[in-house]
């Protein structure tokens, strides 16, 4: 790459879903269907985890599972359906080895029917300690793991794996520490998605290398993108004989 060339990255993010103890059940419920389900789950803004407080986890996985078995599956031009099939054939694969791998925490769904490209909504339960792969998936999966305190969680989300995937984050309820934690990185939306957040005129993203960053001159930093924003300030010639600022006689 030349140094006069710039490079933005846009990569992947794990979107974590945090729910407080005091949460709005039904409305966090809602919303993480909506985002997870946002384009049959093949979408970069969807949570690949969601927490929830231990005490309320058999509550909230019993409502998502209603919440799941009520949505109608169709062909992307039907507008009655709420999610369609798998575009890609990597991600069917991958999820079904996923699910294959690990079906013992399928609390909900788990089907695949590959002639019609259909992966059931899938709620996995996990615990806390456990090795969770968190790889970004491009399908309708929902990993639900319950976290036995906050000052656990924060410490989770801190860490330099959620940290080098900083891109987005959700809190439901009230968290004040959690979210300051998460916003030292993410772009954190409280009571509503990502999706309701992101605005295409404005920089969206976080500050992890491996969810978003800008190249230019030999340097790499993270920072939340917005194509023309990153032209403007770092190629400020390219931007002006864009707008014609050159070549006036």
């Amino acid at each position: 790459m030349e140094e006069d060339q710039l490079f933005l990255f846009f990569g992947n993010g794990i979107n974590p879903f945090v729910i407080a103890p005091d949460a709005d059940l039904v409305l966090a419920v809602r919303d993480v269907t909506r985002i997870r389900l946002y384009n049959s789950g093949q979408d970069c803004f969807g949570p690949d985890v969601v927490f929830t407080p231990r005490g309320r986890t058999e509550e909230f996985v019993g409502l998502l599972s209603a919440e799941l078995d009520a949505l109608h599956f169709g062909d992307n031009s039907d507008p009655a359906a709420d999610y369609g099939p798998i575009y890609y054939d990597s991600a069917l694969v991958n999820c079904s080895d996923y699910l294959v791998r690990h079906a013992r925490r399928i609390r909900h769904g788990g089907r695949i029917d590959l002639p019609s490209r259909r992966i059931e909504p899938t709620v996995l339960l996990w615990d806390f300690d456990d090795k969770i792969p968190l790889d970004e998936m491009f399908a309708p999966v929902f990993n639900v793991v319950p976290y036995p305190s906050a000052r656990r969680l924060r410490e989770r989300l801190s860490s330099p794996y959620f940290s080098e995937r900083a891109l987005g984050a959700m809190v439901y309820g009230s968290d004040a520490d959690t979210v300051r934690v998460l916003s030292e990185r993410h772009q954190v939306c409280v009571n509503h998605t990502l999706l309701d957040a992101e605005d295409g005129n404005r920089p969206f993203g976080g500050f992890g290398m491996r969810a978003n960053y800008i190249s230019c001159g030999g340097k790499r930093h993270a920072e939340p993108l917005l194509m023309s924003q990153a032209v403007a300030r770092n190629l400020p010639a390219a931007a002006l004989d864009a707008v014609g600022g050159r070549g006036t006689r």
